[in-house]
């Protein structure tokens, strides 16, 4: 998350770089008729400096600056010295002389409101690059509190709380600034979603991993992002093998599982549950999608342990998916479906589930994880999207991980 690049410091604050005859200007204020309240002095002393400054002489300015500064005495006198001093730093390209200036005109107690904002967005500005982030959020703070809600700025306010390891405010933070930006009808970086899901990935933090990866999906519905999404997700806890098996299985329709370790783990879970015709179908995938897993000895080993199952499995589900039929239990359905889901036979598989739901014993979580999966994958959105949405508990984050899925269509990007 990369605050915007340094702007010529002038142009933040918009004050200008050359002052106006101070006796001629007209402080903002209630009394709009009203001129600063100046002392006698120091108008006398501001006068060489204003001369220089109308000649662009900025280094004859600085010198007759203290002068001046050393008679303000009014807080109108303080605001126009520091207002000086800000000027003559930002023409001398003097970024510690602009702090002390713009520090000086917040000081007096009289810089217009609308000027605030700008000050305290620019002294936030410099104490981040500086490293001092408690300063820095601190000044960002009061410059949205004086109207100032820029994208940059909130982002910046994010980032300073990422770094403070402060990730749940930073995530409030960055989803202000993304909106701002949105709103600015300005394009959203895609750093912005990363360094998010990355914040809420060190605050293990499960309902914020769903929300910022879905965001990031959403945003850039690419392979590559939907595998960040899903394994900082996968890493961020400990997950049962049913939950992590139906995550490997998103990973699988989102074209985003990659590597021995995603391939492995997914084979070697659908093995331990009885799946073989899922176990093979991932170990062929591993091999077709690299040819140097073709070497894997686990890999190997999964798929000559399935294999040979695979007939007498299949052949199996009719009579199980009558005994099912006859079971008021709900396992025996639920059993049939996940064996019809693993060889992706979606539709014989929705009928078993839906009739698990009205039979005694079984999960209703997670049954209506697994027919909102089976009803994503044959093409039933408003169905999965009913079925999911009913998942509470453990797995309403897996479920809520579904849902992204059916509004990002998969890509291969």
């Amino acid at each position: 998350m990369k605050p915007v690049s340094r702007l010529a410091i002038a142009a933040v604050l918009a004050l200008g770089v050359v002052a106006t005859p101070v006796f001629a200007q007209k402080k903002p204020a209630a009394a709009p008729t009203k001129g600063p309240t100046l002392s006698k002095e120091f108008r006398a002393a501001a006068q060489p400096v204003q001369k220089a400054m109308t000649a662009k002489d900025f280094a004859t300015a600085k010198a007759s600056l203290g002068a001046a500064q050393a008679v303000a005495t009014t807080p109108d006198d303080k605001y126009y010295a520091g207002l000086f001093a800000y000027q003559i730093a930002a023409n001398l390209k003097d970024t510690p002389g602009t702090v002390i200036g713009a520090q000086a005109m917040l000081a007096s107690g009289v810089a217009p409101l609308e000027q605030q904002a700008s000050i305290n967005y620019l002294l936030g500005r410099e104490a981040y690059f500086a490293k001092d982030y408690p300063k820095a959020l601190a000044y960002l703070n009061e410059s949205t509190r004086t109207g100032n809600k820029s994208p940059e700025l909130l982002i910046m306010a994010a980032d300073i709380s990422f770094k403070q390891k402060q990730f749940l405010p930073g995530l409030a933070y960055a989803e202000q600034g993304i909106a701002a930006q949105k709103a600015a009808a300005q394009p959203v970086p895609q750093d912005w979603y990363e360094r998010a899901l990355g914040a809420a990935y060190n605050a293990r933090n499960g309902p914020e991993l769903v929300k910022w990866g879905g965001l990031l999906v959403k945003a850039f519905p690419t392979a590559s992002n939907w595998r960040s999404a899903l394994v900082l997700y996968r890493d961020s806890k400990q997950m049962d093998g049913q939950i992590t098996l139906d995550l490997y299985r998103l990973m699988r329709a989102s074209k985003s599982i990659a590597g021995e370790r995603d391939y492995f783990d997914y084979a070697a879970i659908a093995s331990e549950r009885g799946l073989p015709g899922e176990t093979k179908a991932v170990v062929d995938m591993a091999v077709a999608s690299d040819a140097k897993l073709a070497t894997s000895k686990n890999l190997a080993e999964l798929r000559s342990g399935a294999a040979p199952k695979i007939a007498a499995d299949m052949a199996s589900l009719p009579a199980s998916e009558r005994a099912a039929a006859a079971s008021p239990a709900a396992r025996p359905s639920m059993g049939t479906a996940d064996a019809y889901m693993s060889y992706g036979q979606y539709a014989k598989a929705v009928p078993l589930y839906r009739a698990a739901l009205t039979k005694t014993g079984g999960d209703a979580d997670t049954i209506n994880t697994r027919l909102g999966i089976a009803l994503a994958m044959s093409g039933d959105k408003e169905g999965a999207r009913a079925a999911l949405s009913a998942v509470k508990g453990p797995r309403a984050e897996i479920a809520a991980l579904w849902m992204v899925y059916l509004d990002v269509p998969p890509t291969v990007a």
